[in-house]
């Protein structure tokens, strides 16, 4: 994936940009609030955002479910900084959302705005979305819809045309990569017409958001963007696990993104080993390339062959910056 991160950070804190963007996100967003209440199913539901960018929809979300377990990630580490420092909580990690590093059936309700047309392949990332999910879990996600109205109307300068939108699908190809990996369609529509410039301007600017505002999406195919509520379907041999009530933290949530195996905290003896060897330039990832800057967390998968590094805290749980763990950082593990 190839992401220009700048364009997706908040504007900074008492600017004039940043009081447009969050009210167009309370416009965008507000809807969900109702939309969610209705899928959520006991009092501490597991959440997880694929795709957080600014944090706009996650901060949300902790407002409007304070007794939910929120879980947010996404693939520039740029971002996730920014969002930890925006809500200060600490369930967010670095991750390929076509890997998921998530153990299986441990969550309640996925969301991902906007991020699936960012892969390359994104039939991974649906079919991660259905390991992840418990059974009658909910999949909800939007993307750019090529084949609507404002995408034929501004041809090349639709705004849904960049260089990183690599997987642009039209609905009905959404639908059936969704259905493929095992979802059961609950509701879908698209949204208004937002991706033509005068629909963003007064006075069709303020019934646009309106609209969006009160009802989020509507029953047609031709609008900017596809949103889809899907869920992954009870078996007919299955007990209904939403009454699961596990309490689980971050480090019992996350996994190794290239098996599934459990990955445990390193203690700080092992981080500052870790440190001495990247003072020494003595320390590479599994793609061969040197670590420069310094770690304060790392998580060791169970079989003891891999670590992933943390920075503030945060897992950088991608494959390719996974460490070997040779005999000279074994010894550490066990001390």
């Amino acid at each position: 994936m190839t992401i220009d991160n700048k364009q997706y950070l908040a504007p900074p804190r008492n600017t004039f940009k940043r009081n447009i963007a969050e009210l167009r996100a309370w416009a965008a967003y507000n809807h969900w609030h109702y939309r969610l209440t209705k899928f959520i199913k006991n009092d501490s539901p597991k959440i997880l955002e694929c795709g957080c960018g600014p944090g706009f929809l996650s901060k949300s979300i902790k407002k409007w479910f304070p007794n939910a377990d929120l879980y947010s990630c996404d693939y520039e580490y740029a971002l996730i900084h920014s969002v930890k420092q925006e809500l200060g909580y600490k369930n967010l990690f670095q991750a390929n959302a076509q890997e998921i590093p998530i153990k299986d059936s441990v969550i309640d309700i996925l969301i991902s705005f906007h991020m699936i047309e960012h892969l390359e392949k994104p039939i991974l990332f649906f079919e991660n979305a259905h390991r992840v999910l418990k059974l009658g879990g909910y999949l909800i996600y939007a993307a750019p819809n090529p084949s609507g109205i404002p995408a034929k109307f501004m041809k090349d300068k639709w705004c849904g045309i960049r260089p990183d939108h690599l997987s642009l699908l039209s609905p009905s190809e959404w639908k059936n990569l969704s259905k493929k990996s095992g979802f059961q369609l609950i509701v879908e529509g698209t949204t208004g017409l937002s991706g033509i410039p005068i629909f963003k301007q007064l006075p069709l600017g303020i019934i646009n958001f309106g609209l969006l505002f009160f009802f989020g999406f509507f029953p047609w195919n031709k609008g900017e963007a596809y949103i889809g509520i899907y869920q992954r379907p009870f078996d007919n041999n299955s007990l209904n696990l939403d009454a699961e009530s596990v309490d689980l933290n971050l480090s019992t949530m996350i996994c190794c993104p290239e098996d599934r195996q459990g990955l445990i905290a390193a203690n700080n003896q092992m981080i500052s080993y870790l440190n001495l060897l990247i003072d020494e330039h003595k320390l590479f990832n599994i793609a061969g390339k040197q670590i420069s800057n310094k770690i304060d967390s790392a998580w060791i998968r169970s079989d003891r062959k891999l670590l992933y590094p943390g920075t503030a805290g945060i897992p950088i749980l991608l494959s390719e910056e996974a460490i070997l763990i040779n005999e000279m950082i074994e010894k550490y593990i066990y001390s």
